[in-house]
């Protein structure tokens, strides 16, 4: 069922724009190897991507859906054609005002080229050797913990160095499995989980200041881009007598409890104020 949102942004496009919007729509629904059915079913439940707009206004989505039709080239495969339109209307969504959420927010990163270079920069090239060698893995974080000075990291990131932003969660009360990796990482269907893999996954978690961060968004789906383990958010607006309805939750997989997620911009490891906690590995 396609949101309130969805139906009035198609409505405000001209009569070509929305023909060629269809096109592209019917494409994307073909590309089996990117889900493309379950990336239109998100495209038409979105209800948060607004800009800076209000709960509800149409302009940011419609302007979203207009770049995809304009996108659209039926010789090119539908899935790149959309990736390539999500990267030009990230970090879209509602905003989420700072009072809305708790002082602190967590990220969990799969990142071995984050956690190696974190190693490297505080405990040299060897123990990045034996990290990525898979050498050592839990003594090493352990060292890393125990070494830990964020100021020689300025230029690592949250996320990968041309992200525009990240995704982060935090401590709600429903809890979450923090110290089983498969199980949060279930919780938080973490991407890897729709398609296969050659190693296994480590998983780290990173914890700072909300405040120490910017642009604090719901997710849309052009955050995620093909990923189609992401359900957008319930279109609900947002209530002060309702804190769930103050950011977006995760359809967690394998039966785990929903997570509170959000998205805010990419930032340096430099936010962090205590050491990343290693969280485990998800075998293969």
């Amino acid at each position: 069922m396609p949101s309130r949102l969805f139906d009035e942004a198609v409505a405000s496009l001209e009569s070509d724009e929305r023909r060629a919007f269809e096109k592209f729509e019917r494409q994307l629904a073909r590309t089996i190897v990117s889900h493309g059915g379950r990336l239109v079913e998100n495209l038409r439940s979105e209800s948060h991507m607004v800009g800076d707009g209000d709960f509800g206004e149409p302009a940011e989505l419609a302007s979203f859906l207009r770049t995809c039709g304009a996108k659209h080239d039926p010789s090119v495969d539908a899935g790149a054609c959309y990736d390539a339109t999500c990267r030009g209307h990230e970090l879209r969504g509602l905003g989420i005002p700072l009072d809305h959420l708790p002082p602190r927010l967590l990220r969990y990163s799969r990142s071995r080229t984050l956690a190696g270079k974190m190693i490297e920069r505080l405990l040299g090239k060897r123990a990045r050797g034996d990290f990525d060698n898979d050498l050592f893995v839990e003594d090493t974080m352990a060292e890393l913990a125990a070494a830990w000075h964020p100021g020689v990291l300025i230029d690592a990131q949250l996320g990968a160095e041309d992200a525009v932003l990240v995704f982060a969660t935090f401590e709600h009360s429903a809890a979450a499995p923090r110290d089983d990796p498969r199980a949060l990482t279930q919780a938080l269907a973490l991407n890897f989980w729709g398609g296969p893999r050659t190693r296994d996954e480590l998983v780290i978690e990173l914890s700072y200041p909300t405040r120490a961060v910017t642009d604090t968004r719901f997710p849309t789906v052009a955050d995620v881009g093909l990923g189609y383990l992401f359900r957008p958010a319930s279109e609900v607006p947002p209530s002060p007598g309702k804190e769930n309805t103050w950011y977006g939750w995760t359809e967690p997989l394998g039966g785990q409890p929903p997570q509170p997620e959000l998205v805010h911009a990419n930032a340096p490891v430099s936010v962090l104020d205590r050491s990343p906690r290693f969280v485990g590995k998800v075998p293969l």
